[in-house]
């Protein structure tokens, strides 16, 4: 949003590495889920797609990939069926029977999950292959906590997926940019950044990629912002999907 000059071609939403890389979940499994009527489009769309292990097989080999791991905040649930989803607070608030469907939770940065990860995100290296990854070094923002374990442990799984990958570069945004906003339009979150924050991504995403990418210096993400851009990608997340 803070770019023209960017085109998305696949965004890939509310899916841990674990889940992304697992077995497909079973028909009965996916049947089974109960979507309340009221979902979103964009929400259906990312759930299935967590669901079915689909989210990759769209990915365009000529574009460059942006990966963080900011979703690994997030409990990863072991299905009945043997696999593994992403226990997000999208399918947690639009499924009345989601819990049901599972074995056990798996807690994020629990040593169960960073065992998972690591093990996860060879596999995944294994299926984009020599695609081109820059890696956002995404940590949370200090707030009235310090989040020091997560950073920690988010530190390693940034560290294991450049080792992992063969071609990556890694942008860490400086810390002095790395601060909460309290009015970002999707709310209050440690890692919902002030707009300085993105303006410096975008630079450092122009300078190693070389792609001469520009920002818009007035635009906003202040919940009172509604530019025609985000009036435009808003369309995007509200129309009809077909499963």
């Amino acid at each position: 949003e803070f770019s023209d000059s960017i085109k998305i071609g696949k965004y890939c939403a509310r899916s841990s590495i674990i889940s992304a890389v697992a077995p497909p979940a079973a028909m009965d499994t996916i049947n089974k889920l109960e979507l309340k009527k009221d979902i979103r489009p964009f929400h259906r769309r990312v759930i299935d797609e967590d669901l079915h292990k689909t989210a990759l097989q769209a990915l365009d080999a000529k574009n460059i990939l942006i990966v963080d791991f900011m979703e690994e905040r997030v409990p990863v649930g072991l299905t009945l069926c043997g696999t593994y989803i992403t226990y997000s607070r999208v399918l947690n608030k639009y499924s009345s029977n989601g819990k049901q469907l599972l074995q056990r939770m798996i807690q994020p940065y629990s040593d169960e999950h960073i065992e998972l990860f690591l093990a996860a995100i060879d596999r995944f290296a294994k299926k984009i292959g020599d695609k081109n990854v820059f890696i956002h070094k995404a940590l949370y923002a200090k707030t009235n906590q310090e989040f020091k374990k997560e950073n920690e442990i988010l530190s390693l799984y940034y560290e294991r997926a450049a080792q992992a990958f063969s071609k990556s570069t890694v942008i860490e945004v400086d810390a002095a940019f790395r601060i909460s906003n309290p009015g970002h339009r999707w709310g209050a979150a440690p890692y919902h950044y002030i707009d300085e924050y993105y303006r410096q991504f975008l630079k450092e995403l122009s300078q190693k990629s070389g792609m001469r990418i520009s920002y818009k210096k007035n635009f906003s993400l202040q919940k009172e912002s509604t530019p025609s851009r985000y009036k435009k990608i808003k369309k995007y997340f509200s129309r009809p999907y077909n499963t």
